[in-house]
């Protein structure tokens, strides 16, 4: 909101054509609103310690989802597939498959530019709104019903996921209209 107020011809610009000059996005700037902030009002030495905090914290949430997501792999995947893996086979397998999700991540970035005209913030709410319905009612079934299972869970999260995945391709293909424009979606 600072930002907004601050450098409204910037980040808070109006014009659809204004924006997209600016940061390259016709439904605003909200992504640039905290880096220009930093940059704009902190002295020279905060500047690069804020930035190389920013980059820690986005390193840090990288790296850490990474290692959980290879581990849930290597351990409940890959030892179902060989059961008798050495260490060394888990190790290598790990690494591989955070190799894998790294790829898969770059060449995710193209989808989230184009979802949500490029507004991050957009784009992890979407997605929080897709995939989380299911875990939390699993859960809240888990704590508060006593016949709950772990095959219900299981096809609980199955449908729940499925129908989120269906939701996120609908949202593609029928995305919604960018300011002053009328929405003609079904």
């Amino acid at each position: 909101m600072i930002s907004r107020a601050l450098y409204t011809d910037e980040v808070a610009c109006a014009d659809p054509a204004t924006c997209e000059a600016i940061c390259g996005v016709p439904a605003g700037c909200s992504n640039i609103a905290y880096p220009k902030l930093v940059l704009e009002l902190m002295p020279t030495g905060l500047k690069g310690l804020m930035m190389a905090a920013m980059l820690a914290a986005l390193m840090s949430s990288l790296t850490s989802i990474f290692n959980s997501a290879s581990t849930v792999f290597t351990i409940d995947i890959w030892l179902m597939i060989r059961k008798k893996a050495s260490e060394a086979e888990l190790m290598i397998v790990g690494r591989v498959c955070t190799v894998g999700l790294v790829f898969v991540s770059v060449l995710w970035l193209p989808l989230i530019e184009a979802y949500g005209s490029g507004e991050l913030f957009v784009y992890i709410q979407s997605i929080a709104s897709f995939f989380a319905p299911p875990f939390f009612a699993a859960f809240l079934l888990a704590v508060f019903w006593t016949r709950a299972n772990e095959k219900g869970a299981f096809w609980g999260l199955m449908s729940g996921l499925f129908i989120g995945f269906m939701r996120l391709i609908l949202d593609f293909i029928f995305s919604p209209p960018a300011c002053a424009e009328l929405d003609e979606r079904p």
